[in-house]
Protein backbone atom coordinates (compact mmCIF):
# COMPACT_ATOMS: atom_id res chain seq x y z
CA UNK A 1 0.00 0.00 0.00
CA UNK A 2 3.11 2.30 0.36
CA UNK A 3 4.23 2.52 -3.13
CA UNK A 4 0.53 3.00 -4.16
CA UNK A 5 0.28 5.71 -1.30
CA UNK A 6 3.17 7.20 -3.04
CA UNK A 7 1.67 7.02 -6.82
CA UNK A 8 -1.23 9.03 -6.01
CA UNK A 9 -0.95 12.24 -6.53
CA UNK A 10 -1.88 15.15 -3.64
CA UNK A 11 -4.48 16.93 -5.56
CA UNK A 12 -7.87 16.68 -7.01
CA UNK A 13 -8.97 14.13 -9.35
CA UNK A 14 -9.69 10.47 -10.30
CA UNK A 15 -9.03 7.38 -8.94
CA UNK A 16 -10.73 4.72 -10.54
CA UNK A 17 -9.56 1.31 -8.77
CA UNK A 18 -10.56 -2.31 -9.97
CA UNK A 19 -9.41 -4.40 -6.51
CA UNK A 20 -9.23 -7.55 -6.51
CA UNK A 21 -12.28 -9.87 -6.42
CA UNK A 22 -13.22 -13.35 -7.75
CA UNK A 23 -10.44 -15.84 -8.49
CA UNK A 24 -8.06 -13.23 -7.93
CA UNK A 25 -8.54 -13.25 -3.98
CA UNK A 26 -7.02 -16.15 -2.63
CA UNK A 27 -9.27 -18.19 -0.32
CA UNK A 28 -11.94 -15.54 -0.64
CA UNK A 29 -10.06 -13.24 2.06
CA UNK A 30 -11.25 -10.11 3.40
CA UNK A 31 -11.12 -7.20 1.97
CA UNK A 32 -12.00 -4.69 4.04
CA UNK A 33 -8.92 -3.36 5.63
CA UNK A 34 -8.03 -3.14 1.74
CA UNK A 35 -10.63 -0.68 1.44
CA UNK A 36 -10.26 0.69 4.19
CA UNK A 37 -6.85 2.11 3.47
CA UNK A 38 -8.02 3.09 0.18
CA UNK A 39 -10.27 5.15 1.48
CA UNK A 40 -7.58 6.48 3.58
CA UNK A 41 -5.26 7.65 0.87
CA UNK A 42 -8.34 8.93 -1.36
CA UNK A 43 -9.02 11.38 1.37
CA UNK A 44 -5.92 12.56 2.39
CA UNK A 45 -4.52 12.58 -1.62
CA UNK A 46 -7.90 13.40 -3.45
CA UNK A 47 -9.77 15.62 -0.80
CA UNK A 48 -12.71 16.96 -2.79
CA UNK A 49 -11.72 14.35 -6.02
CA UNK A 50 -13.21 11.64 -7.31
CA UNK A 51 -13.34 8.15 -6.66
CA UNK A 52 -14.34 4.95 -9.33
CA UNK A 53 -14.37 1.70 -7.68
CA UNK A 54 -15.08 -1.75 -9.87
CA UNK A 55 -16.43 -4.38 -7.34
CA UNK A 56 -17.98 -7.91 -7.51
CA UNK A 57 -19.35 -6.71 -4.25
CA UNK A 58 -20.33 -3.19 -3.06
CA UNK A 59 -20.81 -4.74 0.97
CA UNK A 60 -16.68 -5.18 1.21
CA UNK A 61 -16.61 -1.11 -0.83
CA UNK A 62 -18.57 0.54 1.96
CA UNK A 63 -15.64 0.02 4.35
CA UNK A 64 -13.73 2.80 2.27
CA UNK A 65 -15.90 5.01 4.83
CA UNK A 66 -16.27 7.26 0.92
CA UNK A 67 -20.13 7.95 -0.04
CA UNK A 68 -20.34 5.77 -3.44
CA UNK A 69 -23.37 5.09 -5.24
CA UNK A 70 -23.76 2.41 -7.75
CA UNK A 71 -23.75 3.68 -11.48
CA UNK A 72 -23.68 0.98 -13.75
CA UNK A 73 -23.66 -2.87 -13.73
CA UNK A 74 -22.22 -5.40 -16.72
CA UNK A 75 -19.66 -8.30 -16.53
CA UNK A 76 -16.23 -8.70 -16.75
CA UNK A 77 -14.15 -11.67 -17.26
CA UNK A 78 -17.57 -13.36 -16.54
CA UNK A 79 -18.22 -12.11 -13.37
CA UNK A 80 -20.99 -9.73 -12.36
CA UNK A 81 -19.39 -6.05 -11.14
CA UNK A 82 -20.38 -3.14 -10.46
CA UNK A 83 -18.87 0.60 -11.27
CA UNK A 84 -19.43 2.61 -7.51
CA UNK A 85 -18.39 6.01 -8.08
CA UNK A 86 -18.40 9.23 -5.25
CA UNK A 87 -15.97 12.11 -3.74
CA UNK A 88 -13.28 11.66 -1.90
Amino acid sequence: MRAFTAAVPKEKGLLVVNPPYGKRVQGGGDRRDLFARLGTVARERLAGGHVGLLVDDAGPARSTGLRLAERLRTSNGGIPVRLLVGRA
